[in-house]
């Protein structure tokens, strides 16, 4: 991201002082480096010094010379012939080192050496006086000892002394100036120092600045380069947006500031069939293609001058007539200083779209199978009616809930498909029922709703009522088949039996419940004793949570007898309720909510698992003979672990599947199908015997008596109450043994009180039976009481 022009601002004013502070560091580095040239100059004249401090070596020479000179002198005296040679040689050593000595007598440090000029004189006037004599052919030796050696003598001492002095202050020479080259060496490293730090300074400063006007360089050639890509962006923009609304799906018109049309895109000629001739010049609101109603146009332009964005779905009418649905939406464009320029207009075709969302409306209010009015539509018209009710004087409401009485027989028997045949035929016949104002809808599976309106009273939708259940006394026509059906019909009325929709159908569904309960092929009017039984259901339900971690539930045994021994075989395990509130509960008020609510899979599991355990251990008392029979619900029949749930029962007490029996309703073999079907071979396959209960009183049918693996017949309680005087009862009983026989299935009658009916299920053919003829139902100590005292069968199971 380039920076922005007040950071390159700041930078260069920052640049200003850079100049001057190079300047400073530039004279700073010179003055260090002419000091270092300064100090160093001044070292090499100290060196030059202590060269010029050497004479004193000269000065020692000429007395080394001398004294030389002296020794040949003490050997010429000896008569040595050699000496005289030596001493002419030594002499003219002693006069060249003289005139070396001269030679640099104008060199100021020979002033330096006290008495320096006097002995070279006096050595000199010596050499004068003893060359002449010694170059002689033959010289005197005690002469020139005597002449010469004494002076020379002095000489060498003055020389001695003085060259003590030389070296006294040579060696003082010598120290002063090591300190001094000492001084400037470290002056000189202090000034090389400062030397060095500015010139990496001035490098530094320089480089930086070299920095600066790179990152200026580079910052400059960003913004312009950035300048240039906005621009380019920006005509890129305008570009793809001229074409974006010149190939735009949607129709797209542009109106000045005073509402007239300057731009139409080719997408509005397509939909509308109008020319942009026709419509440029024309003003907002007013497009030939336009139906908008006067208040709408208003309705726009408030909106558009308070800034907003007006939308709305209009009618509008083709170029060749043909009409269709817009959706319209106009926005105001503004400029800088927030003033409108521009209004975009943009419209798009939404004929498709209105014409599914009214197909899925009807969807939604509407039944597909039967073409009634749903759940949701009928209470919305129930809630309109009861208003209209408040209204009208006199006028009684009414709402009727309708079940169709064997539905699921249908379904099982025929197919699905018969069975929708038969609910949309029954529609059909409801519809043909009902009065100008009243309604019928689809509630849902086999339920109808019919609501009645401007009903004089009571004994008119009483009227109704029995017509509607005699109706359905003809057979409905489904194809090429006749359906035998009837109904259960529920009736609550407005304002006696509730004011709210809800309310209402709540009690007409307790009143169906009622017709269903009594038998079927009925209507029930709602009451206040419904309403008890409801209320009761209610405390039911809410008492039945937690009765069994309570402890509140126990099993009670009826023994099943074989008639032809008179022993008993087995029992059937019976759950009772005691509650500290209700008392002892009859099966018949909770086992019914117990199932609604889904408590009966974990009141089932425990009834299984004692009476399994039960089971055992009347098996290791009594013999492995005896069988127990528990009911099953079909909630229980749902659970995904109902399986694993019995076979660990009997694993955990070590009983074979033939001593156990589940029985089942007539009902859950026509609900549960194929679900049914795999749930009752697997238990099959580990040997439980299957039985259905109450046979007769439900759905009773030989096809599923063939197709599922059922071994026993449990013939309701019902069947013998006019046995045996009752021609028509004992009939249909023998009938249903002789079925039974002929599909090689036990039966067991349920209900024997007396000795007449105990003959005659036996003399029918019938193997086994129950009731109080034999023994009441009792609690674990009593029936082992019972086994104990009759004995028990010699063969296991029915």
């Amino acid at each position: 991201m380039p920076p922005k022009p007040a950071a390159l601002a700041a930078s260069m004013d920052q640049n200003r002082w850079l100049p001057l502070i190079a300047a400073v560091l530039t004279l700073l580095l010179f003055g260090s480096m002419y000091g270092v040239f300064w100090r160093y100059s001044s070292e090499l004249e100290a060196q030059r010094s202590l060269v010029r401090h050497d004479a004193a070596d000269l000065t020692l020479s000429l007395m080394r010379s001398a004294v030389r000179l002296q020794i040949a002198l003490e050997r010429l005296q000896e008569e040595q012939p050699e000496g005289m040679v030596e001493l002419r040689a030594l002499a003219d050593e002693l006069g060249n080192s003289l005139q070396a000595m001269q030679r640099d007598l104008r060199d100021e440090s020979y002033h330096e050496l006290p008495g320096a000029a006097e002995i070279i004189e006096d050595v000199g006037h010596w050499l004068q006086g003893f060359k002449p004599l010694a170059a002689l052919p033959r010289v005197d030796a005690d002469l020139l000892r005597a002449r010469f050696g004494p002076p020379l003598d002095q000489m060498i001492g003055r020389m001695a002394a003085q060259q003590r002095v030389a070296l006294e202050a040579q060696r003082a020479s010598i120290e002063e100036k090591q300190q001094a080259i000492s001084h400037i060496n470290r002056f000189a490293v202090v000034l090389l120092s400062v030397a060095l730090v500015c010139g990496g300074l001035l490098v530094a400063l320089l480089l930086r600045q070299q920095r600066r006007l790179e990152q200026m360089r580079d910052a400059l050639g960003d913004r312009v380069a950035a300048r240039t890509a906005d621009l380019q962006a920006s005509t890129e923009r305008v570009t793809v947006l001229m074409q974006a609304v010149e190939q735009s799906p949607n129709a797209v018109l542009i109106a000045d500031a005073d509402g007239f049309i300057r731009f139409v895109n080719p997408r509005f000629t397509a939909m509308s069939g109008y020319s942009p001739e026709a419509i440029i010049g024309a003003r907002l609101g007013r497009l030939p293609s336009d139906r908008i109603e006067s208040g709408q146009v208003a309705e726009m332009w408030n909106a558009l001058a308070e800034g907003r964005v007006w939308h709305a779905e209009i009618e509008s009418c083709r170029s060749d007539g043909n009409k269709f649905w817009e959706s319209v939406q106009v926005a105001p464009l503004r400029d800088e200083r927030g003033l409108i320029t521009h209004y975009v207009l943009t419209r798009e075709d939404v004929s498709e779209r209105r014409v599914y969302e009214a197909r899925m409306l009807r969807r939604a209010q509407y039944d597909e199978l039967t073409g009634l009015p749903n759940r949701v539509l009928a209470m919305q018209r129930l809630g309109e009616a009861i208003e209209r009710a408040d209204r009208d004087d006199g006028s009684v409401t009414a709402l009727l809930f309708v079940s169709m009485d064997g539905l699921q027989r249908v379904n099982f028997s025929y197919g699905h498909a018969a069975g929708d045949h038969m609910l949309a035929a029954a529609g059909e016949r409801l519809l043909e029922l009902i009065g100008r104002y009243d309604l019928v809808s689809r509630f849902g599976g086999d339920e109808f709703l019919i609501m009645l309106v401007r009903r004089k009273g009571l004994d008119e939708v009483s009227g109704f009522l029995r017509r509607l259940v005699d109706a359905f006394h003809q057979p409905l026509v489904s194809g090429d088949q006749q359906v035998h059906t009837t109904v259960s019909v529920g009736a609550a009325l407005y304002p006696l039996d509730g004011r709210e929709a809800d309310i209402l159908l709540r009690c007409a569904d307790t009143a169906r419940n009622r017709a269903k309960a009594e038998g079927r092929d009925r209507f029930r009017l709602y009451d206040e004793a419904m309403r008890e039984r409801m209320l009761e259901s209610a405390q039911i339900e809410e008492l039945l949570h937690g009765a069994l971690e309570r402890g509140e539930f126990s099993v009670v045994y009826q023994p099943v007898i074989e008639l032809a021994s008179g022993r008993p075989v087995g029992a059937e395990a019976l759950l009772r309720w005691s509650n500290p509130t209700l008392g002892v509960v009859s099966p018949d008020r909770f086992v019914q909510v117990a199932e609604e609510t889904g408590l009966i899979v974990d009141i089932g599991a425990w009834v299984l698992d004692t009476a399994c355990r039960e089971l055992g251990e009347w098996r290791e008392q009594f013999g492995p003979y005896l069988h127990m029979a528990v009911n099953v619900s079909a909630r229980q029949f749902d659970d995904a672990g109902f399986i694993d749930m019995v076979r660990s029962k009997l694993r955990r007490q070590k009983i074979p599947g033939e001593a156990l029996m589940l029985e089942l309703t007539e009902r859950l073999f026509l609900d549960k199908d194929m679900h049914a079907l795999d749930v009752m071979n697997t238990l099959s396959r580990e040997g439980v015997r299957l039985a259905i209960d109450d046979f007769g009183t439900g759905y009773s049918s030989l096809s599923y008596l063939r197709r599922f693996p059922v071994r026993t017949l449990k013939i309701d309680k019902s069947f013998l109450t006019g046995v045996p005087e009752e021609t028509e009862v004992t009939e249909l009983v023998s009938a249903i043994v002789a079925m039974a026989r002929a599909l090689e299935l036990s039966v067991i009658c349920e209900g024997i009180e007396t000795q007449e009916q105990m003959h005659f299920i036996k003399s029918i053919g019938t193997g086994f039976g129950q009731g109080y003829h034999f023994a009441k139902p009792m609690p674990s100590t009593q029936i082992r009481a019972y086994f104990a005292g009759v004995g028990v069968g010699a063969r296991l199971g029915v």
